[in-house]
């Protein structure tokens, strides 16, 4: 039989578990409401970049928001432009193409307007966000108290 302050460690553990699995569910509720926001932005300048944003959550009550992959250079491209030129409106880049009539096969270069997608939502989900875990956090501490 149970004593009283091994059931007491029983049901702090317990409580510990539940409170552990709303506040990462509230972390990942939260993460992917910006993921979608993100994609909305995104999607009418790129088919490639949506489909990469993804939402993860750790142990450490973090969530994480990761973007692009392997051959997706324009992810931060479209965020945030060319190294040097972060505060420009365009980023700049190569337009391959085959040699012309004349056998002119230089690269030229061409401005193209940045679309912030994640920047945009991290100002306005910011604040958001905290009202989020914070009521996450007041429901789960009332709700070990039951």
């Amino acid at each position: 039989m149970a004593t009283t302050l091994e059931q007491f460690g029983k049901d702090m553990k317990s409580a510990s578990r539940k409170l552990n699995n709303e506040i990462r569910a509230g972390l990942r509720d939260a993460g992917k409401a910006a993921a979608t926001d993100m994609r909305i932005l995104i999607a009418p300048y790129s088919k490639k970049i949506p489909p990469t944003i993804r939402v993860n959550t750790s142990k450490m009550y973090t969530v994480t928001i990761t973007i692009g992959g392997p051959g997706i250079p324009e992810t931060i491209l479209l965020e945030m432009g060319n190294k040097g030129r972060e505060g420009a409106a365009t980023f700049r880049h190569p337009v391959f193409a085959p040699k012309d009539s004349h056998g002119d096969s230089s690269v030229p270069w061409v401005d193209q307007p940045k679309h912030p997608y994640v920047a945009p939502v991290v100002t306005v989900r910011g604040p958001l966000v905290a009202q989020m875990m914070q009521d996450v956090l007041a429901k789960s501490i009332v709700g070990s108290k039951e």
